[in-house]
């Protein structure tokens, strides 16, 4: 288990990989991105400023899924999966304004 400098575990779990892993806080709010490095210390980084066509690399505490995998294959990181999707969930939910499931009414909430 890998922990944030505030404390909170990463979703990423699994042993040091052998190039950096970039994970994000098991967290409500993000503040940031973390990168697992193969020697198991963990970084914190900045979101990235800019995303693709000169979006924002970030959207109040949430980062721009795109521009993330952009910043991973440019340095030859790797993404874990599970943080991964919960950043594409996030940015859909948040930031696109996809409806959500209420499970009292059974519909979509608009």
């Amino acid at each position: 288990m890998y922990l944030s400098e505030r404390g909170h575990t990463l979703v990423y779990w699994s042993p040091p990989s052998e190039v950096p892993v970039l994970t994000v806080e098991n967290y409500v709010k993000w503040y940031g991105l973390y990168l697992v490095h193969p020697d198991g210390r963990v970084e914190w980084l900045a979101f990235p400023e800019w995303g693709p066509d000169g979006r924002s690399g970030f959207v109040d505490h949430v980062p721009n899924p795109v521009a993330c995998q952009q910043l991973a294959a440019k340095r030859g990181w790797v993404w874990d999966e599970n943080s991964l999707d919960m950043i594409w969930g996030r940015w859909r939910r948040e930031v696109e304004g996809v409806p959500e499931y209420d499970p009292d009414t059974g519909k979509l909430t608009e």
